[in-house]
């Protein structure tokens, strides 16, 4: 009963001191955290803080309580319990921001921090996170979409001659959340095809490129090398590398942290460095690896799909007997040249011997 008396003591002292400043507009991540800033002057004798929530016509939402050097939660909004803290180890710096954890749609408003003086946060929250850029299996169509966005982003697609118009566009909404695919069709294989998803409030985006490249013509027994370079002006800390065939889950990955490849056939072409080289071979082909094989080079705002075309194909009569034909013909005359250079060790170290042998005679 006390606190709670001092509690309002503080707040009634608070609102005949206070001074409003003007609201600060911060944008926090659905379901992630957000810090809502608020600083005071850290000479003052007792560190009282107050964070409250604009509630309309009603009265305001109590969030969070600070005063006697420790939380007084009791009359804190049931929706806000275990989700907030502050930074007690920055109180000697005046800072008074409130953490607000695992955001949800409902905590967009108006927050006032109370610290000698009102200071006002206007908490935007944005869904943008969730993008994907594919192409339909055994068809010339592009998806580019958003999922679960908070506010219907724009979509544009281009290639090297400039902007293309996409061909379908499907919205659907879930609850509060929406989302949106454009398609356009890939009417030239070896054009570089990208997808720019633009959030205007804040300035996002996020960029999706896709591409072939020169298709692999192989036959069974050999290895292919499936090229796949980073770009330079990426943040290889940042990125994850994905290998996988079309339509199917990745057989290979590796970023900054770990690697990992689940068939032994294949193996990394460069085994140190995936900084700028995420190629990959694979080896003792089979007529049945002819598939469409993609490198997926992605980050929190960026993807791009290298997709390369292998063909295996079955080792022809003629190719069988020239191979044949070559290791008839190359073994006897590997065999013949070893045997050459046996045979002329063996001459030196003789000749040599018996240099050695006159000369002591000599001296005798």
């Amino acid at each position: 009963m006390k606190d709670l008396l001092m509690f309002f003591v503080h707040f009634i002292l608070l609102s005949l001191i206070l001074t409003v400043s003007g609201d600060e507009i911060v944008y926090g991540q659905l379901s992630e955290t957000v810090v809502l800033p608020c600083t005071f002057n850290p000479n003052s004798n007792e560190i009282i803080i107050h964070w409250q929530r604009s509630n309309g016509q009603s009265s305001d939402i109590i969030v969070h309580s600070y005063y006697h050097s420790k939380d007084h939660l009791e009359k804190q909004n049931v929706t806000y319990q275990n989700r907030t803290s502050l930074f007690y180890s920055d109180f000697p710096k005046g800072n008074a921001s409130l953490e607000l954890r695992h955001l949800r749609l409902e905590d967009e408003g108006v927050y006032k921090c109370y610290m000698g003086k009102e200071y006002n946060v206007n908490l935007k929250i944005i869904s943008f996170k969730n993008f994907s850029l594919n192409r339909q299996n055994t068809t010339t169509r592009l998806e580019c979409a958003a999922w679960d966005v908070h506010l219907l982003p724009s979509i544009t697609w281009s290639d090297a001659s400039g902007i293309i118009n996409e061909t379908n566009r499907t919205e659907v909404k879930t609850d509060r959340l929406m989302s949106v695919i454009s398609e356009i069709n890939i009417t030239n294989s070896s054009q570089v095809y990208q997808c720019q998803i633009h959030n205007s409030v804040p300035n996002l985006n996020w960029t999706g490129i896709w591409n072939m490249t020169d298709p692999l013509n192989k036959v069974e027994g050999d290895e292919a090398v499936l090229q796949c370079d980073i770009p330079h002006s990426l943040n290889v800390k940042n990125i994850r590398v994905t290998w996988s065939v079309a339509g199917k889950k990745p057989f290979a990955c590796v970023d900054n942290i770990s690697e990992m490849l689940e068939n032994s056939r294949f193996s990394w072409v460069s085994v140190n460095n995936h900084q700028t080289n995420a190629s990959i071979i694979l080896k003792n082909l089979k007529i049945s690896d002819s598939e469409d094989y993609v490198c997926n080079i992605s980050s929190h705002d960026y993807m791009q799909l290298r997709v390369t075309s292998l063909t295996v194909a079955k080792v022809t009569t003629d190719k069988m007997e020239n191979r044949y034909r070559y290791e008839f013909i190359s073994l006897p005359i590997i065999a013949a040249i070893c045997i050459g250079i046996g045979i002329g060790i063996y001459c030196f170290r003789r000749t040599r011997k018996g240099m050695n042998g006159n000369n002591q005679s000599s001296i005798l």
